[in-house]
């Protein structure tokens, strides 16, 4: 009988048995070490008795066979040939049947009988996998649209029937763009600048200034960045003004109406005299700043 003792020092035991007596610490270490190895393949062989085993095999010979021929081996062993391997010759499918479906362990002597056999190469028994009910996912349901937003404030949105028609002026009721819904699933302009080409944009007005674009706006009539407009005493250079509020006017500040695109901005553009000249040299500009161009249509162009 064997057994360990600990001896006086950090990390030191003694081997002792009844036959042999106490043996030194180094031999303790060894025996130490032996112990640790014969645990780590117990619980290795733990681990691959986890494994199901089937009752078929790989078979690979040492040469091309043919059908008769693997067939009357497979026979001669009690097995049956399932046919080769797909786009192998030397490599057939055997099945026992003897064996059951699925076990816990390999089938060490059925493998051997296969290896004695002078035209067989290898025999390996395959494994299988374990199948686990994993229950149900539970039922996913659609998020509810989001519940529209409360109406703009600002003070002529009631009059504003084309973004929501309540019959306004003898309108008909919903004959609108229905901007609310496309509000409610929150497009509302981010991220787009529209460049509107005029007669210039009141950047300074309290419903714009929030949202003017100035490094896409230019005035290509005086040649500089700043697109204001020359009002008269009619307010007969206004027209790119009202474009702009009604694209990309705030909301709730209590000025006027709210735009389309309310988190938009836009950017002014005083047109050339020559309009062929101004469309070309305005679409190359906007091409660079990725905006959206548009041409607001007047009783009278230049």
């Amino acid at each position: 009988m064997v057994w360990l003792a600990h001896a006086p020092g950090a990390g030191r035991y003694v081997v002792t048995s009844a036959a042999m007596g106490p043996q030194s610490a180094a031999v303790g270490h060894s025996a130490n070490m032996w112990l640790q190895c014969l645990a780590a393949t117990l619980v290795i062989a733990a681990a691959a008795s986890r494994e199901v085993f089937t009752n078929t095999f790989l078979v690979r010979f040492k040469r091309s066979v043919q059908h008769d021929e693997a067939h009357q081996l497979a026979l001669r062993h009690g097995f049956d040939s399932l046919g080769p391997v797909l786009g192998s010759d030397t490599e057939w499918h055997f099945a026992h049947r003897g064996l059951p479906h699925a076990r816990p362990r390999r089938s060490i002597a059925h493998t051997r009988l296969l290896k004695q056999h002078p035209l067989v190469h290898t025999a390996v028994q395959q494994t299988g996998f374990k199948r686990v009910k994993r229950g149900f996912r539970p039922l996913r349901l659609p998020e509810p649209a989001p519940a529209p937003a409360a109406e703009p404030r600002d003070p002529y949105f009631p009059l504003q029937w084309y973004l929501k028609n309540t019959g306004q002026n003898g309108g008909k009721p919903k004959l609108d763009l229905n901007v609310e819904a496309a509000w409610a699933q929150g497009y509302t302009g981010v991220n787009v600048t529209t460049a509107i080409m005029d007669d210039g944009v009141d950047y300074m007005h309290p419903d714009l200034k929030y949202n003017y674009n100035a490094e896409a706006s230019y005035d290509f009539s005086s040649n500089d960045p700043f697109p204001y407009p020359r009002y008269t005493d009619d307010w007969f250079n206004s027209h790119g003004t009202r474009c702009a509020g009604e694209v990309a006017a705030a909301r709730d500040n209590g000025v006027c109406g709210v735009g389309v695109a309310y988190h938009s901005k836009v950017a002014g553009k005083i047109k050339l005299k020559s309009i062929k000249k101004f469309v070309s040299i305005a679409v190359d500009w906007e091409h660079k700043r990725l905006a959206v161009l548009i041409f607001p249509i007047r009783p009278l162009l230049d």
